[in-house]
């Protein structure tokens, strides 16, 4: 489902390319001191935006350090690489592993994939801490994933209803802590993961249909007129959600980082 929040790093000065990356390195730090090599199961890039966009709020005092070693074949100058880490990036690093562990619950109950079963299971230990820590969170991702289950199973094919289910979990992700900032945090993602959705079911249509797999913009395909006028169909969708998006960013207060924020929404992931 994710996949679509990148950076356009063409468009980014060379000091705002190297605190991205000092986020990005950060988070792979903090999986690898939680999980170890296990961290390669569930690291997932788009989550540096998560934590670029707390920062810019909150500001934590994240320390600089040195990346380290975390694997084998690494040269001197990426265990010398400068990376952010704080209170936000170890937020960051267990909804990752929360998001990947019920990515492969989920796949483990419909392929019957062996290997998914046991990178579950790998997870398992870590997943039950994280409740304890956030059981908000943990709590709506369960909810929502559920409801999506259901409506899979169903074939609901309501694009509005099927999205919400993941912008209200996506909404509690993102609001981070029930302070002053938590409900518009939480509208943004919930409008960000809206569109996460539909963009996904947009471009996987063609390979969900071949593959007889649920996609909930099949009605909406059967009653286009053609392949274009779908299209045009699913962009209205995506339009009106990127300028839902724009809208609460733009009331959003961010204090730092807005530069690299807003390649990310305008130039990075909602260029797709």
């Amino acid at each position: 489902m994710f996949g679509y929040i990148n950076v356009n790093t063409c468009n980014l000065s060379k000091k705002e390319k190297d605190i991205y990356e000092a986020y990005y390195y950060g988070i792979i730090k903090e999986l690898h001191d939680k999980l170890g090599l296990r961290h390669k199961l569930v690291f997932r890039s788009d989550m540096t935006f998560l934590i670029v966009l707390l920062e810019g709020m909150y500001d934590t005092r994240i320390k600089k350090e040195k990346f380290g070693s975390v694997g084998f074949l690494q040269s001197k100058k990426e265990k010398n690489r400068l990376i952010f880490r704080g209170k936000t990036t170890e937020y960051v690093a267990d909804m990752n592993i929360v998001l990947a562990y019920h990515n492969y619950l989920d796949d483990w109950r419909d392929e019957k994939c062996l290997c998914k079963k046991v990178f579950c299971d790998c997870l398992k230990n870590e997943y039950k801490k994280i409740i304890e820590k956030y059981p908000r969170q943990i709590k709506a991702i369960e909810k929502n994933l559920l409801q999506l289950s259901i409506y899979e199973k169903n074939n609901v094919d309501n694009i509005e209803l099927v999205s919400q289910t993941v912008g209200e979990m996506v909404g509690e992700i993102f609001a981070w802590q029930q302070d002053k900032y938590y409900e518009d945090l939480k509208t943004f993602g919930y409008y960000l993961g809206k569109l996460i959705y539909i963009m996904d079911a947009y471009i996987d249509y063609e390979s969900d249909i071949k593959k007889k797999l649920y996609n909930p913009l099949v009605s909406y395909r059967e009653n286009a007129k053609n392949k274009e006028d779908f299209g045009s169909v699913c962009k209205i969708f995506i339009n009106s959600l990127v300028q839902e998006c724009s809208r609460i960013y733009e009331n959003l207060p961010i204090f730092m980082h807005n530069e690299i924020i807003e390649n990310v929404l305008f130039t990075g992931f909602l260029q797709e």
